[in-house]
């Protein structure tokens, strides 16, 4: 599997979906150099931007209409700037719920928070 994907939507809006952690800007998939090797591990594994939007932060990447993260597990997604954590599922547990987006519903909430 890639690290990270685009999705279009219908209304040719771009959306990057990533296990974890933005990057500053998507275009680093594009052309992947070596600062990008030297940091893909963040985009795996890192809770820092999650736990920073769960304080309020804006976090935004750019290159990118919008992006959804999943890893950290969270009670409720969470949207800052133009990042939806959505991570609600406990699978180790069997607790919590897994969460369904539809990108144009999100695309209007990534637009309120601008």
């Amino acid at each position: 599997f890639p690290i990270a994907m685009t999705v279009k939507t219908r209304s040719g809006y771009k959306v990057g979906l990533i296990h974890a952690s933005p990057p500053e800007n998507w275009d680093i998939f594009n052309s992947p150099d070596e600062e990008f090797f030297d940091h893909w591990t963040n985009h795996l594994w890192s809770r820092d931007k999650c736990k920073a939007a769960l304080t309020g932060a804006k976090i935004q990447c750019g290159g990118i209409d919008a992006v959804v993260c999943g890893h950290h597990t969270i009670e409720q997604p969470v949207v800052a700037g133009n990042v939806a954590f959505v991570d609600t599922h406990v699978s180790w547990s069997g607790e919590g719920e897994f969460t369904v987006l539809q990108l144009e519903e999100l695309l209007e909430r990534v637009e309120n928070f601008l």
